[in-house]
């Protein structure tokens, strides 16, 4: 019979960290009282193993009779590289019967509303374990998610802010921009410094190179327009809405307060380059680490602040850029819950993230009173807002890649004949639907292996 399971030892390879560290080096907190009954943990997690390296190689030096085992989805013939779709994690979950599982912020909300995830309500009660001061936002979003109960903790989640150069704003003479503001105030405000310094700077850069395929995305997300029909599951662009939305970018775009690569960029973000106003940013550790290296230069030094990314009028308060990383959660089915609970409750504790005052390849901490990396007023832009509740699924999100990348491959054509845009959408939506028929087909391949 095929061994279904692996067992990572203690002595499998050396302690390597992924996070991306500012200053210093991992502070492993002091070591807990030991944990007395020999326990070997499963656990369902995606990456299996950078789980074992961040997290179950540290316990394990902590806890040495603690030992792992990760469900290995390889040797059930499973591609690890792809995620784990409902039915899939349900069938996992039922069958090899996982201590610990890892999940998504849709998984969680899956197997919690299927009874397969244990409460841990009564554990937080019985032991005191401080949740106040996780992210009001993030408790909430799981205990929705939740049916009203909690039944996973979050060390980490995911957002993006608007980060503006305040020198720029001051020099011109322009209210810089606040929190909560929409697509349409962002663009104006992109314009309104570009004409005020006779184009010599750029209003709004959201991407690395080409802006306009991930202008119409980030805006469609942020109107809640649908990338795919949910009857069909197929690209759905060609609709009022999404024709609105073209136009207004492609206006943007036109005007010139929108970035436009001219060059090889010196910096990943562009406002490193002092000639771009305003930018998303979604990588915060890296941003600090290359500011850091712009700033020696005494001449490319400027005050930065960040405010929230664009929200919808009608939904102020969520981001739709903001997203639960993983959710730890304990399966109904544990035979050793207590020990999975101690697992679970060591990496979301208080004194964790005391130790970890950086900002992490998962994303930040939860714990934000921690982060000492951005200064408190600048957090707030991270802060403010909640998760988005309706996450794209695996699909949605393949969609809309591909329609940033064929938007893209079509910058000229877009802009150069406005006019055509009914057509050009319906080319789009056409080549979109191509790119979702192979999607499909490969997913029902993968499924059938």
């Amino acid at each position: 019979m095929i061994n279904l399971l692996f067992t990572y030892k203690r002595s499998f390879c050396t302690f390597i960290v992924l996070s991306m560290l500012l200053s210093g080096c991992l502070i492993i907190p002091d070591k807990p009282q030991q944990q007395a009954e020999k326990v070997k943990l499963k656990v369902l997690v995606e990456r299996e193993y950078q789980f074992w390296n961040d997290y179950a190689k540290i316990y394990s030096m902590q806890y040495p009779n603690v030992e792992f085992e990760l469900i290995n989805r390889e040797e059930i013939g499973m591609d690890y590289t792809e995620p784990l779709d409902n039915e899939a994690l349900q069938q996992l979950t039922q069958t090899y019967k996982p201590d610990i599982i890892i999940l998504s912020t849709p998984q969680y909300k899956q197997l919690a509303s299927q009874g397969l995830l244990e409460s841990i309500e009564h554990l937080i009660k019985k032991d005191e374990f401080d949740v106040q001061n996780i992210l009001p936002s993030i408790t909430e979003e799981l205990r929705l998610k939740g049916g009203g109960q909690l039944y996973g903790l979050a060390p980490y989640f995911k957002t993006e802010a608007l980060l503006y150069n305040a020198d720029l704003f001051k020099k011109y003479g322009i209210e810089p921009p606040h929190h909560q503001m929409t697509w349409e105030q962002v663009l104006q405000l992109a314009h309104q410094m570009e004409l005020a310094s006779n184009d010599s700077v750029d209003g709004l850069s959201i991407s690395y190179q080409e802006q306009l395929g991930k202008l119409i995305v980030q805006m469609g997300r942020t109107n809640q327009l649908a990338f795919l029909d949910k009857a069909t599951g197929q690209p759905r662009l060609n609709t009022p809405e999404w024709k609105q939305l073209f136009e207004e970018a492609i206006q943007a775009y036109l005007k010139g307060g929108v970035y436009s690569p001219k060059e090889e960029p010196s910096y990943y973000f562009k406002t490193l380059e002092g000639n771009v106003a305003m930018e998303r940013v979604s990588d915060f550790a890296s941003f600090l680490s290359e500011s850091s290296r712009a700033f020696e230069d005494q001449n490319k030094r400027f005050s930065w602040s960040m405010v929230t990314m664009p929200v919808h009028s009608s939904n102020p308060d969520i981001a739709s850029g903001m997203q639960i990383t993983s959710i730890w959660s304990i399966s109904r089915t544990s035979a050793h819950k207590q020990a999975a609970w101690e697992f679970i409750k060591y990496f979301n504790s208080d004194v964790m993230a005391k130790s970890q005052t950086y900002l992490t390849y998962y994303g930040i901490s939860t714990r934000t009173a921690y982060i000492k990396a951005i200064p408190s007023k600048e957090l707030e832009a991270l802060t403010k807002l909640k998760p988005n509740p309706n996450q794209p699924s695996a699909a949605e999100h393949y969609a809309a890649w591909n329609l940033e990348a064929l938007i893209n491959e079509k910058i000229e054509q877009i802009t150069a004949n406005p006019s055509t845009l009914h057509e050009t959408i319906l080319n789009l939506q056409h080549q979109l639907t191509e790119k979702m028929t192979e999607y499909y087909v490969t997913e029902k391949n993968n499924s059938n292996r």
